[in-house]
């Protein structure tokens, strides 16, 4: 797949099919973009009547074209689309950039889709969209779109790639970045993702290295583990990916739907596993483009113990509000080493501060010798990873004065550096934006933002030690898992034990059942409760009989169950196994991730705290142990109000090779859902009870 994109976006012809001689029209526009950014290779027109358009030479159809072109762009009805896509097959085309609408996103278009899928198998060719605005590759100078933000000369090249499942939102980051001087080498607008979806961009981005960040839009995704695969190897080669996710609501999933196609999956689950892969989340488009440019200017230097931000602020209300905002996101404020506080009150006044946050008065910020002294001494502390600096009204005025001692702390220190002018704003394209930004320091005009624009930062660096999702294998584990017993079955193989145990039938009597339980060796205290393939929702009908201390006992619930459910009802009776802490696992293959393992706290605390993580499967040991750490369960399991710890290592193994396993069936239930699971002292699981539920997702 490498290959076929170096091709894409580095093509050596385009033809563009659909094309208008008016350059007014949004068909007229590609060609023109095209030859405006200096494309050096062949471009050709297909059109049924013209002979030329602006130029250029037109051919009435693609098997006319003199040499099959590297990229097609198509721009015609979607009805006509899988005919042209059938010719540039036959032609020997390589990739398609498919710009028309009509397909997934309406109800008509779903055969056109799948007749385009069918064609782009058969010839083996790539194909962008359809539903797009196209994409750029500036070192490639293919700039291949209809959109208004390619249509200026100053398209500044940039460490940023931006994936957009919104071609406008996806234009409005590349504005944004070329405004401030950030720039951004890479844009698809992705459309439906018939063929070429957001991974096997991504995936290609992380192979080649190239850029610092790839700042994605996402409404949906069809094949969420490809995704969270590349995001996890683009990570691993240095590559931060932010991510702004929409849909989350039930009102957000319609017009997502209506959009684009896709209906989303949990809030939840997204936000864990995008954590899995050390995905960097993002809650609005201002902020995907800030996070964007911040993270283009490199990584935190490296810091030991108290390391953290460091602020610069005026006023006391401006500096609690960046306090709070780092405490809310976990951004540590950094502890100044005590040379730092005793150099700085050389020269603060008495009524100033010279701890974080740091206060140096209107008197200091307004002498042109002592600030930049100020914020050479800030960067220089070892603690110093980032410097935030808040100016009062009017503070836009300081900053070219300031501007020399702000970027020697980036390119002298490695401090990334953010400044913020309270509702002073300088326009995107204000020059000294554009300095600011040559000199690798961001600026935003509010205390909070500024905040925000360094948070992707922290948690980058805090995703740096995880481990790479490895891609699931073809080998498929045979079975079905239908019944209880299948259940047990499966959870054996992973290590988790279940009660012993024996089934009777509802309405036996007690020397039948007394017997029943010599045979299996059963003594009290037990249970007493139907059959996990029979009844759901035990509890729930009060069903469950606990702590039974002989076979009269279990004889009467035995009886009890029958007279709710009828005679010959199937009836467990297992050994009642005691733990304080009760898990819920489920496992559960999810519409957008495939299989994922959820867990959280079982018994009571389910309705109480309502807490789960997840994590894609097949999973990792460290990355179940991560998962669990930050989470009210964890903190449960390392002990907690006089409870023991429970070992660790145990537990997650056999929770890893139990979501392994699942991965791997060849015919996976929809879900099964394991309550109570107990946690012994020791880290072993004893799985109580089950629901199944059959048929795919």
């Amino acid at each position: 797949m490498r290959a076929d994109l170096d091709l894409l976006f580095s093509p050596r012809s385009v033809a563009i099919v659909g094309a208008s001689s008016n350059p007014d029209r949004l068909t007229g526009r590609p060609l023109h973009i095209l030859r405006r950014h200096g494309f050096s290779g062949d471009v050709n027109v297909v059109h049924p009547r013209e002979a030329e358009i602006d130029g250029v030479r037109a051919y009435p159809s693609v098997a006319d074209l003199p040499a099959a072109p590297d990229v097609l762009l198509v721009m015609v009805r979607a009805g006509l689309v899988p005919g042209v896509a059938r010719a540039a097959g036959e032609k020997g085309v390589k990739h398609l950039a498919i710009l028309s609408s009509g397909f997934e996103e309406t109800d008509e278009g779903a055969g056109l889709s799948a007749e385009l899928s069918d064609i782009a198998a058969t010839y083996g060719m790539g194909v962008v969209g359809p539903n797009s605005e196209g994409f750029w590759h500036l070192p490639g100078k293919a700039i291949l779109t209809f959109g208004s933000a390619a249509m200026r000369d100053d398209l500044v090249s940039g460490p940023v790639a931006v994936l957009s499942q919104s071609g406008s939102i996806g234009a409005s980051i590349m504005r944004n970045l070329n405004d401030v001087g950030v720039g951004a080498d890479i844009f698809v607008s992705v459309g439906n993702e018939t063929v070429l979806g957001v991974a096997d961009y991504l995936s290609w981005i992380a192979a080649r290295g190239s850029v610092r960040v790839v700042a994605c839009f996402l409404e949906g995704l069809k094949d969420g583990r490809t995704f969270l695969e590349a995001a996890s190897a683009a990570r691993a080669a240095g590559i931060a990916v932010v991510v702004l996710k929409a849909g989350a609501s039930e009102q957000g999933k319609a017009a997502s739907a209506s959009h684009t196609g896709k209906i989303s999956t949990s809030a939840a689950i997204y936000d864990a596993l995008f954590d899995q892969a050390g995905v960097i989340q993002v809650e609005s488009v201002e902020q995907l483009a800030q996070a964007a440019a911040t993270l283009s200017r490199g990584r935190l230097r490296d810091g030991g113990k108290g390391a953290g931000l460091t602020v610069i602020g005026l006023s006391g209300g401006s500096r609690s509000i960046i306090a709070d905002a780092a405490s809310d996101r976990g951004i540590p404020l950094a502890e100044l080493a005590e040379e730092t506080t005793a150099s700085l009150s050389e020269f603060i006044p008495h009524f100033g501060v010279a701890t974080n946050p740091v206060d140096p008065t209107g008197q200091v910020i307004s002498d042109p010798a002592l600030f930049p002294r100020t914020i050479r001494t800030l960067a220089a502390d070892p603690s110093t990873l980032a410097l935030l600096v808040q100016y009062g009204n009017g503070g836009t005025h300081l900053l070219r004065r300031h501007l020399p001692a702000l970027g020697e702390a980036v390119r002298e220190q490695r401090v990334q550096v953010v400044v913020s002018c309270l509702l002073d704003q300088l326009a995107a394209d204000d020059p000294l934006r554009r300095e600011l930004t040559a000199a690798g320091v961001g600026y935003v005009h509010d205390p909070v933002a500024a905040v925000s624009t360094v948070a992707p930062l922290f948690r980058s660096a805090a995703t740096a030690v995880l481990d790479v999702l490895e891609p699931v294998g073809d080998e498929r584990t045979p079975g079905v898992v239908g019944s209880w017993d299948d259940v047990v079955a499966m959870l054996a193989g992973a290590g988790i034990r279940a009660p012993r145990e024996v089934v009777v039938e509802a309405g036996a009597g007690p020397g039948r059942i007394g017997a029943a339980l010599a045979a299996a060796g059963l003594h009290a205290p037990l249970v007493v409760k139907p059959s996990p393939d029979d009844v759901q929702h035990k509890s729930d009908l009060g069903l469950v009989f606990l702590r039974l201390d002989s076979a009269e006992a279990v004889h009467a619930a035995v009886a009890e169950i029958a007279a709710v459910l009828g005679p010959g009802t199937r009836v467990v009776v297992q050994e009642m196994v005691a733990s304080d802490t009760e898990v819920l696992v489920v496992l559960r293959q999810d519409p957008d991730f495939g299989p994922v393992l959820g867990l959280g706290l079982g018994g009571f605390f389910i309705e109480l705290i309502g807490e789960m993580t997840y994590v894609s499967l097949p999973a990792s040991e460290a990355q179940l142990r991560r998962a669990i750490e930050r989470t009210k369960l964890g903190r449960l399991l390392r002990g907690y109000r006089g409870r023991p710890p429970v070992d660790l290592d145990p537990l997650v193994a056999r929770l890893a090779a139990l979501g392994n396993r699942f991965a791997t069936m060849a015919t996976p239930p929809r879900l099964v859902e394991l309550n109570p699971v107990l946690v012994l002292d020791s880290g072993e699981l004893v799985a109580i009870d089950s629901l199944v539920e059959r048929g795919t997702r």
